[in-house]
């Protein structure tokens, strides 16, 4: 059965629909022309003279303009302007309800140009694909079909916004949000570790995320305080806190205020924020323990006695409590030596320094200048020797508490009292070596730098002093040179007389990870120093990683009794615990 189902675009219109035998009715008429472009609803437009169903008919129009000259010049024309290329369109046609096939019947072609006339207008027509139908249901199912695609479009252009509003208004804050968390929560493992330059980049991250957090202030300040410069920062943070926070936060801000007072040179605000967070807690031994440095400062002796002996009862700080109090006795010392005062200080310093963790060599250096000061004809050289034999780096892998001032304890406080003990150095090179070790711990890098140079020219074979060479230039980033110089200290040290040649290959070598290394260096330092809290550290962590669960525990305990606040065992001890 023959249904009518063509369309036809002719001269800038849509015609139809037709059955095949209307369209080859109107083809034979020439209502239409063989160049005409047809279609089946959903199925691409094709020139008529390209359709097989209609080469009969078309090749009959053929015959019929070849016998008439005047018409094959018109069509010879019409073919120059408009058909020189037929292109298969890309667009396709809609559905025809075939039910409501009567109505069409009744279609009207208004307009029709003959086909063998030049049109007047050269410029071709705009093909409106439904957009004109020579029938109202046909129109009617254009128009279906636009309102769909626009739906479409206009759905699409939907989800993309809501998409796009979706990731601006809500994954990234939560994306921020979750960072900042991380951020915060490392920053806290790390003050708990011990690693403090580690809990200041974490806590600034989560400063940049989030400016309002004030639950940071109180870890984040006292970082500024004592690693940074950033006075104006930490002083808004300490207010913020010390305005809204409660009574335990509150002393803690207080007391950080009292030391950036101390840091900036403004002792008097200092104490008034001391005494001010002692108001709140007459038993927070920092603000004891800060106090008591001020009073001694400014001479007050007294006072600064009473203050460390209160705090030195509660017993929090003891190491850093009982050097503070000894260094306050000593600084009585410099006008004239009071017995009474001076065994004081030994007694607090041989503490500390017999206990082997935390000052133990910065207390090591203070019984050393009163040795030198009570009996200066004396040489100094096995005392500075030993000193020098210590780990340089043990101190600083130790926590502390950040809301007592750091300043008595820095080396650059310390330098003058290796000064006067180097009078008492009978051997150049050592004397050499000691004033090269305390200017590295002092930060004065580039006399320490020469010092090293000095050194090692002149005392190439001696392996302590070529062992100081190594850590100075590790210290100045000069890896390479380090290396050799601990080298050749290792090599000159055949019989392991002094521990630091091996303490620092130790170090490279956990460096590196090459832990047969580590484990070799780490088990020489112990034969000569049993309670080494490195090489403690780093023989359990290398029996950590090859899975001797057993003997690492073991090493770790052993480290712990000798200090529970050296960082690397603590870092350790949470490996372990995660690994359970």
């Amino acid at each position: 059965m023959d249904s009518a189902n063509w369309l036809v675009k002719s001269s800038g219109r849509i015609l139809g629909p037709f059955t095949q035998a209307e369209l080859s009715a109107k083809l034979k008429t020439r209502e239409l022309s063989i160049h005409d472009e047809a279609a089946v609803p959903q199925a691409f437009w094709r020139p008529l003279c390209d359709e097989k169903k209609f080469e009969k008919i078309v090749n009959e129009v053929r015959q019929e303009v070849n016998s008439d000259t005047s018409i094959t010049k018109t069509f010879s024309d019409e073919m120059t302007l408009t058909d020189e290329y037929h292109p298969i369109s890309d667009d396709l046609t809609g559905e025809i309800d075939t039910k409501n096939l009567e109505l069409t019947k009744e279609i009207i072609i208004e307009n029709l140009k003959d086909e063998t006339q030049i049109p007047p207008e050269t410029t071709p027509q705009p093909v409106k694909s439904f957009g004109y139908q020579a029938s109202d249901v046909a129109s009617a199912g254009a128009q279906m079909l636009n309102k769909k695609m626009w739906l479409t479009v206009g759905t699409v252009a939907v989800l993309l916004l809501v998409l796009v509003l979706i990731q601006t208004l809500i994954i990234k804050p939560k994306s921020d949000h979750e960072k900042y968390d991380e951020y915060v929560s490392l920053g806290k493992d790390a003050i708990h570790l011990g690693l403090y330059k580690e809990a200041l980049d974490n806590l600034s991250a989560a400063y940049e995320i989030n400016s309002e957090g004030k639950d940071i202030y109180i870890f984040l300040a006292p970082l500024l305080v004592h690693l940074t410069s950033q006075s104006f920062l930490a002083e808004e943070l300490l207010h913020s806190v010390e305005s809204d926070g409660e009574p335990k936060i509150k002393k803690r801000a207080i007391t950080a205020l009292g030391t950036l007072g101390y840091k900036d040179g403004n002792k008097s605000l200092a104490t008034i924020f001391y005494k001010k967070a002692l108001d709140i807690d007459p038993n927070y031994t920092p603000a004891l323990v800060n106090l008591g440095l001020l009073q001694s400062l400014r001479s007050n002796y007294r006072k600064s006695s009473k203050s460390f002996k209160r705090a030195l009862k509660i017993d929090d700080e003891p190491e850093m409590i009982r050097f503070y109090y000894a260094l306050s006795l000593v600084a009585q010392l410099k006008g004239e030596i009071v017995l009474n005062k001076l065994l004081q200080a030994q007694k607090h310093l041989r503490w500390v320094a017999k206990k082997g963790a935390f000052l133990a060599q910065e207390s090591k250096l203070m019984l050393i200048y009163l040795s030198v000061l009570t009996n200066p004809k004396k040489y100094a050289d096995k005392e500075v020797t030993s000193l020098l034999d210590m780990d340089p780096e043990q101190s600083n892998n130790h926590r502390y508490n950040l809301f007592i001032n750091q300043n008595w304890v820095q080396w650059s406080s310390l330098v003058e009292y290796c000064n006067a003990i180097k009078l008492s150095v009978k051997k150049e090179h050592l004397k050499t070596t000691l004033d090269a070790f305390c200017s590295i711990k002092a930060l004065k890098r580039d006399k320490a730098s020469k010092l090293a140079d000095k050194l090692a020219h002149q005392a190439p074979k001696d392996a302590l002093a070529q062992a100081v060479v190594g850590y100075i230039k590790d210290n100045l980033n000069l890896e390479s040179e380090a290396r050799i110089a601990v080298k050749g200290a290792v090599k000159n040290n055949s019989k392991h007389k002094f521990s630091l040649p091996m303490i620092l290959q130790a170090r490279f070598c956990m460096r590196e990870q090459n832990y047969e290394c580590t484990l070799r260096e780490s088990t020489l330092v112990l034969k000569n120093k049993p309670r080494n809290l490195m090489a403690l550290s780093m023989l359990a962590t290398t029996h950590f990683h090859d899975g001797e669960f057993d003997k690492a525990g073991q090493l770790l305990r052993d480290g712990l009794r000798v200090s529970t606040e050296y960082s690397p065992l603590l870092m350790l001890k949470k490996q372990m615990q995660e690994a359970e």
